[in-house]
């Protein structure tokens, strides 16, 4: 045995560098047996393995590369070959995976995608720290559980997917009731929550998965089986996955004190515990008790609270079904195969982006006004600072850009449209907070016609519309503006790098008809100017 690990043969390893010999047990020849070895993990002496405990399973399980779902694979593949797509697309889609989830997170908080930064926690963050290209990359090299794994065992990753999504959904929805900051970080933890569940039935082989089986046939619960057979929780390995590969410091706290959380915790606990008592049914008392107690805490009536369960149970699993998952039928809904009743989903019905010969369903509930956050736009503000230091990457600014004037300055929708070479038009190649068909390859001239947009390129600087400027005669909106914003009352910022115009910004708040004001267009410049530095720079 290694006398320093306590395990392995104690040996050395043909290498340059001289390494321990990373073997985990030696069998009766005197033959090292390493993790990744067939003959140990489907070895005989089963049995011993859950006197292994906690550790053991951890090994296992970050020893292999855990597959993700076949309709994960594909839509990610589908989203980042258009060029139009954006970061925020991509992380709906690899929303609903918990393990794709785990692996583009823990790629945005290593050393080689993230240098400097601070622990990025949020999906849509991390799709634009590592990029589309890491993302297409991680499509081709992964395995997908279709595949490799049958049986009972992939019945349980499917319903272990199903529960982590179900259970994000309502801790998203929780913490939007209660006007949380960062719901969709709720959601990011939540979805990982149930990560060493996962990982535990891709691994788990021999007797022991007989016995789980078993106890899964019996009726018994799986945190109960978990501990009866195991002799330990399968948090304790989430908790230890969350640490080791750095999967955010909301989930790692969480974990830590799941009995006594914080608030934000609690949205994420709550909705697990509605997750498991769903099981019984959804007129069980263990069910109208819990709600009984999240209405008390997010502060609404029992029948407001029943609601919003029910609508997001009826649209998770509607999301799931249009994404093609196949657990989409193990999320319980009332009424079981039942249409759900419009009036309960009309208020949670998902926003639809049209894309190249497909549509990809919001599968993470936003609320529909976004609010100012001042610390929100320090964060991003720092984030983009270390990029442009690192690499200077244009779409991941763009993305942290768009993301900074929706949720931190507080607008309803952004675009930015990129001139043409010639300087003749401009094609609107990003945008975000369009409900139904986007913008998107829309061309707007700005030679041979004046209008507002050649107006903002030609004095290369911000142009805040307002409505008494058009009712007064000041200003005349063509009909390029008017097919873009429903009402005169909309920001104009020019991305202009070394008196080279490369395209512009423009922003506005109008589905939700809130008045902009003066420290809003500043604060749009000042993002809008980041994006700009990002093309002075050369990025990619």
């Amino acid at each position: 045995m290694n006398p320093k690990s306590g395990r392995g043969c104690g040996s050395y390893e043909k290498t340059q560098l001289k390494t321990p010999c990373s073997c985990v047990a030696v069998n009766r020849r005197g033959k090292c047996l390493t993790m990744a070895d067939e003959r140990f993990s489907k070895g005989a002496d089963d049995r011993s393995r859950r006197f292994m405990g906690c550790d053991y399973w951890i090994r296992v399980i970050a020893g292999r590369e855990m597959p993700v779902f076949a309709a994960t694979v594909r839509r990610v593949a589908a989203v980042t070959s258009r060029v139009w797509s954006s970061s925020g697309e991509a992380a709906r889609v690899i929303g609903m995976d918990p393990v794709m989830t785990a692996r583009v997170i823990r790629m945005a908080n290593s050393a080689y995608y993230n240098p400097g930064l601070r622990s990025v926690g949020v999906l849509s963050r991390a799709v634009a720290v590592i990029g589309f290209d890491a993302l297409r990359q991680l499509c081709r090299a992964t395995e997908v559980v279709e595949q490799v794994c049958e049986g009972f065992r992939r019945r349980q990753i499917e319903r272990e997917a199903a529960r982590s999504f179900l259970g994000a959904v309502f801790a998203q929805r929780l913490a939007e009731s209660r006007y949380e900051e960062y719901p969709e970080e709720v959601f990011t933890a939540a979805l990982l929550s149930r990560l060493g569940q996962i990982g535990f039935w891709c691994a788990c082989r021999g007797s022991m998965l007989a016995e789980m089986e078993a106890a899964c046939a019996a009726g018994v619960p799986p945190d109960v089986a978990e501990k009866a057979v195991l002799g330990f929780s399968l948090k304790e390995v989430t908790l230890k996955l969350a640490i080791d590969w750095n999967l955010g410091e909301l989930l790692q706290r969480t974990l830590r004190t799941w009995e006594h959380p914080d608030v934000r915790g609690q949205c994420i606990t709550s909705g697990a515990n509605l997750v498991a008592v769903l099981r019984l049914g959804w007129e069980s008392p263990q069910v109208v008790g819990l709600l009984e107690k999240l209405a008390e805490f997010v502060n609404l009536p029992h029948e407001s609270m029943l609601r919003l369960v029910r609508g997001a149970s009826e649209h998770a699993r509607r999301a799931a079904r249009d994404a093609g998952m196949p657990w989409a039928a193990d999320i319980p809904v009332p009424g079981g195969e039942k249409a759900p009743a419009e009036e309960a989903v009309q208020a949670s019905e998902p926003p639809t982006v049209e894309g190249h010969g497909e549509t990809v369903v919001e599968t993470s509930p936003v609320l529909d006004v976004n609010e100012p956050s001042v610390h929100l736009q320090i964060n991003l503000l720092n984030e983009i600072g270390a990029i442009l230091t690192w690499d200077a990457d244009r779409r991941k600014v763009l993305d942290l850009a768009f993301e900074a004037v929706l949720k931190g300055v507080g607008m309803d929708r952004v675009f930015f449209a990129r001139l043409s070479s010639d300087g003749l038009f401009l094609e609107i190649t990003r945008s975000a907070g369009w409900r139904g068909r986007r913008p998107d390859g829309m061309i707007i001239g700005v030679q041979g016609k004046p209008n507002v947009f050649g107006r903002v390129l030609d004095v290369a600087h911000g142009l805040w519309v307002r409505p008494d400027m058009v009712e007064s005669g000041a200003m005349e909106l063509e009909a390029e503006a008017k097919a873009l914003f429903e009402t005169p009352s909309f920001f104009l910022m020019p991305i202009v790098s070394r008196g080279v115009a490369h395209g512009l910004m423009g922003a506005d708040r109008g589905p939700s008809g809130r008045d902009l004001d003066a420290e809003a267009f500043e604060q749009f410049k000042v993002f809008c100017y980041q994006v700009a530095l990002a093309f002075a720079l050369g990025g990619p």
